[in-house]
């Protein structure tokens, strides 16, 4: 299979199964759970998962200090206030509107990698963060009534997750895909279980709760951490980030035949600006 291609069906596959992250995270809500208990059994069940994969195939070692390091810095600080902000959003907007305010990032990617001169920043880029700034207003227009705390909370979690992608594709360079995503899970598991102690937020249980964790932690967190970062290490931050742009499709999909959620027909202009500035990034000259 041609390389590019095997990147970019990893990444697809990774999107696709984050789509399913947001509608697990709203049964789970349902049944009593918080964010910090769902977070942290989600990471925790994940991180035994892809253990014993690597163990099972004899892959599993620790990496070298500097890179265990970093991916112990990803784990705690990125992708723990990554998952945080966004799953914490869509108890105050509809999961349709956090994940398309997530999926403004490819463009703030784009703009990373090319100040810390990974990418080369050109009026193309430029053009494309004003179509999506554009996009993120007309999906989160006052007048719309949303959360204002809730959309803050998913624009936050866009700049994260840029930072995270970007620093990532530079860390997971000399490291297998699984085994990065393994010490990420655990320094997430890890960051959730010492901040609810501090919070003094209780880590509940509830049995149908927690097989929706098993789910979430299999399919939106083991299988699509690690394909992302499989597919991240063969096509790059950019392409990387637009393939990923399956994941909103897939959430927003999933929330109006499951939520019967909806959108007007300025949202949904507003997402097509969203989409177009991605696209607008990745299109060749």
């Amino acid at each position: 299979m041609n390389k590019d291609l095997k990147g970019s069906l990893l990444v697809s596959i990774s999107a696709i199964s984050f789509g399913f992250l947001p509608i697990f995270a709203k049964i789970v809500y349902s049944y009593g759970l918080n964010v910090y208990s769902m977070l942290f059994f989600r990471f925790s069940i994940a991180s035994i998962i892809i253990f014993l994969y690597l163990y099972l195939r004899k892959e599993f070692y620790i990496p070298k200090f500097n890179t265990l390091t970093r991916l112990i810095l990803l784990g705690s600080i990125g992708y723990f206030s990554q998952s945080l902000l966004y799953l914490s959003s869509i108890n105050y907007i509809p999961i349709s509107v956090a994940v398309l305010l997530l999926y403004s990032y490819p463009p703030i990617v784009f703009l990373m990698a090319s100040l810390l001169k990974i990418e080369k920043i050109t009026s193309r880029i430029l053009v494309a963060l004003f179509l999506g700034f554009i996009g993120v207003f007309l999906i989160a227009n006052p007048s719309y009534n949303l959360n204002v705390y809730g959309v803050t909370l998913a624009l936050s979690a866009a700049v994260v997750y840029s930072a995270y992608i970007v620093t990532s594709s530079q860390v997971i360079r000399n490291i297998e895909g699984e085994l990065a995503s393994l010490f990420v899970m655990i320094s997430a598991s890890i960051s959730f279980l010492i901040t609810s102690l501090i919070q003094n937020e209780v880590i509940r249980f509830n049995y149908l709760a927690f097989l929706f964790c098993i789910i979430m932690a299999i399919i939106s967190t083991a299988l699509a951490i690690s394909t992302f970062f499989m597919g991240l290490r063969i096509i790059g931050p950019t392409r990387s980030s637009i393939i990923s742009l399956l994941e909103p499709l897939t959430s927003s999909m999933l929330a109006f035949y499951i939520f019967y959620e909806s959108f007007n027909i300025l949202q949904f202009i507003g997402s097509a600006f969203i989409i177009l500035s991605a696209l607008l990034v990745f299109s060749k000259k």
